[in-house]
């Protein structure tokens, strides 16, 4: 311990997700001693992104994802732990990397590094007696995605996952060995197979403690090394850059939407990416890039990280994913692209051009409150909220000029489970709140019992059929929180449509 304090720094978060932990706390607390003891809470694990909290380390659209990337690009560390649970009937322990593809971007250094990390954690385990860790497993894979440990990756941060399988939350849980959905015989990935039985809060508790134990042992133990190799994958990543035949992605000014430009510069800025501007015109294969145009050179530390965000990515398809029966396995995601995302178009510089550039200066923002920007919606909504009398163009631009069609907010109602588990509801939460758009929830009880009359638009946000057809299902929850439509709530929400009402369905809904 004395060796650990004096060659490493430990930067320790107890909790990413605090408002999720006290949830959870105080549900557990409520039905302890009763027939519900143990049972997930209703409520989504984070108050807008619900389980896929841990899937923002690009966008960076979350309060607790922004804290921790500034600590990540603040501090720079050589490795990024993240403890998470898993099944109760998977694995007692699965410590990543995982299983192929791997992201092409990823240095080679840091897979061998990572491989490294997770042996020697597991090597501790085993030396304390502790069954059922696993390594190299199969369920997770090694494509950079925008999870947060796999996202640290392209940024020459070892990120290591540590999934525990889960207890009732703090109710003891007894599994039969024939009931578990993991290895049950010696393996190279898993050489000492739990065997089942009774499975305790303290159990989760101590291998956390041994495996971080075990990563700041071997961090001490080789300080200089790892400091060293810290320094070679960042070269290695900008030799890759220099390498690449596309050599800088090129971005114009004279986007659709200006905002969402502004915001894909926000996420390089975020992600410590350098940009920079062209001092003068610039043709590459016959097309026209002005003087001013953002410049993004691959020749950087974070290559891979500006490849994730910049370039079209697609999930490869070869003997590591296909399955026998034809299709892919996927684990989490398939790609990313942010520009896409957000519309923003870019090209790429191409070999052998020469470019003359200077510090990228601020993005100028356009007049008035044109259709075609986000950011004017969001604008609008608050001077609607204010009363502030607004009118659409021809084209569809805000303005306050009454030559216009006059525009009004909709009353929009959000529908949202008794026993939820849906981000999507969450996110588009998110999303309301970010463009001042008013709402109301509206609960699945309410739609069973009347027809909303206090709302224009009502949107259902990725509920699967068996969920909204539901009739008060109370799942293993107290039935107050039963979930559902039922025969009566499709009837209200017919009525609703016939009433001259708007439903917004997506994805499963």
């Amino acid at each position: 311990m004395q060796e650990i304090r004096r060659e490493c720094v430990i930067i320790l978060i107890p909790c990413g997700n605090p408002d999720g932990e006290i949830d959870f706390c105080d549900w557990y607390e409520k039905y302890l001693g009763t027939p519900y003891e143990g049972c997930c809470s209703p409520h989504l694990r984070h108050i807008y992104a619900g389980h896929s909290n841990n899937r923002d380390g690009v966008y960076v659209n979350l309060d607790e994802t922004k804290y921790l990337n500034s600590i990540l690009m603040d501090y720079k560390p050589q490795a990024f732990l993240d403890h998470h649970h898993q099944s109760p009937w998977m694995e007692r322990l699965t410590i990543t990397p995982g299983t192929n593809p791997i992201s092409p971007e990823c240095s080679a250094l840091q897979m061998r590094e990572l491989k490294w990390y997770s042996e020697g954690m597991a090597r501790d385990l085993a030396r304390h007696k502790i069954r059922g860790v696993v390594t190299a497993d199969e369920f997770y894979d090694c494509w950079c995605y925008p999870i947060q440990q796999e996202v640290v990756r392209l940024q020459n941060i070892a990120g290591i996952l540590a999934e525990s399988a889960d207890a009732l939350i703090a109710t003891p849980i007894y599994i039969p060995r024939e009931k578990l959905d993991a290895h049950t015989i010696p393996c190279v990935e898993c050489p000492d197979p739990w065997e089942g039985g009774w499975w305790h809060l303290s159990d989760i508790v101590q291998q956390m403690q041994l495996s971080t134990y075990a990563l700041l042992k071997m961090m001490a133990h080789n300080r200089q090394e790892i400091l060293k190799d810290t320094v070679l994958k960042a070269r290695e990543q900008t030799e890759r850059g220099e390498k690449d035949p596309a050599q800088a992605y090129l971005i114009p000014r004279q986007q659709a939407d200006v905002s969402s430009l502004g915001r894909l510069l926000k996420i390089l800025d975020v992600q410590d990416i350098e940009y920079k501007e062209l001092a003068e015109d610039l043709i590459v294969q016959g097309r026209f890039y002005p003087k001013g145009t953002i410049v993004v050179p691959l020749n950087q530390p974070y290559y891979g990280m500006i490849k994730l965000i910049l370039e079209k990515c697609f999930y490869p398809v070869n003997h590591y994913t296909e399955k026998a029966d034809g299709t892919i396995r996927i684990s989490d995601m398939a790609t990313l692209n942010v520009s896409d995302l957000l519309g923003v178009e870019v090209g790429s510089a191409g070999p052998d051009t020469v470019m003359k550039t200077v510090p990228a200066s601020p993005l100028a923002p356009r007049d008035g409150m044109p259709a075609s920007e986000n950011s004017s919606y969001a604008e609008a909504n608050r001077l609607l909220s204010e009363g502030v009398k607004l009118y659409r163009n021809e084209n569809g631009d805000f303005s306050q000029d009454p030559c216009g069609r006059r525009t009004r907010l909709r009353k929009i109602g959000l529908l949202k489970m008794s026993f939820t588990g849906n981000s999507e509801e969450g996110y588009t939460r998110l999303l309301f709140m970010k463009y001042n758009i008013p709402y109301r929830i509206v609960m699945d009880y309410e739609l069973r019992e009347r027809i909303p009359e206090d709302i224009d638009v009502l949107i259902l946000p990725g509920d699967s059929e068996s969920v909204l057809s539901a009739s008060g299902i109370a799942h293993d929850a107290p039935e107050e929180y039963g979930s559902g439509l039922g025969e009566k709530g499709f009837e209200h929400l017919s009525a609703f449509i016939r009433n001259g009402g708007r439903v917004i369905a997506w994805e499963k809904s």
